[in-house]
């Protein structure tokens, strides 16, 4: 299985102001894989619920999260990650994005890729 990043992410905050819509496009080859791909986010001591992926063999899609904006502090790491579901309950990451929370001079929020 290859799951790659397929253009620049992004995030926009909800009219209601209450949450952030952050958005990671990938693109997905499960070379004959068997299971079930799911989408999550991780902040530090918190866990977002996790979103089902449908997907063929081979395609695109956007991996989302709505994100409580008051989660989001300056210089917290946010994970994005796609976890694979095998048949027999096991479970592991086949994909994760760690970006680092950050602020334009102007105030508004931007989302850094943290370097490894």
């Amino acid at each position: 299985m290859e799951i790659e990043e397929k253009g620049p992410g992004g995030w926009t905050p909800s009219l209601s102001g209450g949450f952030v819509l952050v958005r990671m496009p990938i693109g997905v080859s499960m070379n004959g894989t068997v299971g079930m791909l799911v989408g999550r986010y991780e902040l530090p001591g918190f866990i977002g619920r996790e979103v089902p992926l449908a997907l063929d063999e081979n395609s695109e899609t956007v991996l989302a999260a709505r994100v409580p904006a008051e989660l989001l502090a300056r210089g917290e790491t946010l994970t994005l990650q796609v976890r694979l579901r095998s048949k027999d309950g096991g479970e592991r990451t086949v994909f994760e994005k760690r970006l680092t929370i950050a602020y334009r001079e102007d105030g508004d929020p931007r989302l850094e890729a943290v370097r490894e």
